[in-house]
């Protein structure tokens, strides 16, 4: 419940009075909130913490209307957004849960969300997203009214992820170490293909030795969430991935580790490498030994391999079909960058474009004055002019 208080003091101009609404959160804890003049415009803005009643039964909590919700999920969700969501729940939300939904109001749980993105940005856009999902699937099923409370929180920005891509020069250094070292020497082959091919990492883990024929590897299925799944990303995520003749030459090879093993690159075991343990045990620790301090993904690789092909003038439609995308902008606006290898290429080539030009309308000059000469001498010969005259 929330009401409001008075407030008296004194001034260098005398008596002030002004007038603060008073609240508890969701934990007890008791704020204000406004400095009003009136006890008037005091009076409008309390009934923004007035609880939502309209058709919405007055015992169903937050809590409830997450179980109603989270029970869709589980039979529907990917196995990582089953858990991502369970992370919000247990991280974020927890105080919410108890709370009857008639007592949520917008601004107190506009100062939550507040404090979330300030601390974690992409997570308060996605608690947002989840919690927004949640309410409005219960007033489908006519759980509750049709009053999402929200709705009325400001939107979160998601921030645009970081696209760390690895220069050429950077690049060869991460592959020449992980080819000498013997402590990543296993993971050559499969960090080649990884930044060779544009394959997500999942369809990489997922690849079986059959799936690789000379210089050609079938994309039809990817690891996700701990299982093989024969159903890509997209439609367009099954598809031809063509390697160049050294990543052929090597890949090549690799087929004929570990005969009795079906799968390109096996963990110990003979099973597939969990992506995870790839990532902190392998990936981190190499690029650190390369002297990359700043974070990498193994999803950048893909955006890498974008950059090396079209920054050296390769064809775009070349790189959407190896990365699998379905329009070409994916390819363009995500995952290219105007890395430095690029921007030197480019100026390189527009260098040489108008060195070749300004070349050419010198000779076009030099051409035009030898021509002029000649007619010049014609004249004076048909005419008899001595040339000493004509040129004094």
């Amino acid at each position: 419940m929330a009401g409001i208080s008075k407030k008296i003091y004194k001034t260098k101009k005398g008596i002030k009075t002004t007038y603060v609404i008073t609240y508890r959160d969701y934990e007890g804890k008791q704020h204000t909130y406004g400095n009003y003049e009136t006890l008037k415009d005091a009076k409008k803005d309390l009934s923004k913490f007035e609880e939502v009643k309209a058709n919405t039964s007055n015992n169903i909590t937050f809590g409830e209307i997450i179980n109603i919700f989270m029970e869709m999920v589980e039979r529907k969700y990917a196995k990582n957004t089953i858990k991502a969501y369970r992370s919000y729940l247990n991280n974020y939300l927890k105080p919410l849960i108890p709370i009857k939904y008639t007592r949520l109001n917008p601004i107190i749980l506009q100062e939550l969300f507040d404090n979330l993105e300030r601390e974690k940005p992409y997570t308060a856009h996605n608690v947002l997203i989840f919690c927004k999902g949640a309410v409005n699937y219960c007033v489908k099923k006519k759980k509750i009214n049709k009053y999402n409370v929200f709705d009325d929180l400001d939107d979160i920005k998601r921030p645009s992820p970081d696209l760390n891509h690895l220069c050429l020069e950077k690049l060869l250094n991460v592959l020449e170490i992980c080819r000498t070292q013997e402590k990543y020497k296993k993971y050559y082959r499969m960090i080649f293909l990884l930044v060779g091919s544009g394959l997500r990492i999942g369809e990489l883990i997922a690849l079986e030795k059959a799936d690789v024929i000379e210089n050609v590897i079938k994309v039809n299925k990817q690891f996700t969430a701990e299982e093989i799944k024969y159903k890509p990303k997209t439609d367009k995520s099954r598809r031809i991935v063509y390697m160049f003749n050294l990543l052929a030459t090597e890949i090549n090879k690799q087929l004929k580790e570990d005969p009795e093993c079906k799968l390109l690159f096996p963990n110990e075991k003979g099973g597939y490498i969990n992506p995870s343990n790839f990532r902190n045990r392998i990936w981190k620790p190499l690029l650190k030994e390369c002297g990359i301090n700043y974070r990498v993904r193994l999803h950048d690789a893909r955006g890498t391999y974008t950059d090396l092909i079209l920054s050296n003038g390769l064809s775009g439609k070349f790189a959407q079909g190896q990365l699998g995308h379905e329009d070409y902008s994916t390819t363009y606006n995500i995952y290219a960058r105007n890395s430095r290898d690029g921007v030197d290429n480019a100026l390189d080539k527009l260098n040489e474009l108008f060195s070749k030009k300004c070349e050419q309308n010198v000779s076009i000059k030099n051409n035009l004055e030898e021509k002029n000469i000649i007619q010049l001498d014609r004249f004076r010969s048909h005419k008899g002019i001595k040339k000493e005259s004509c040129d004094s």
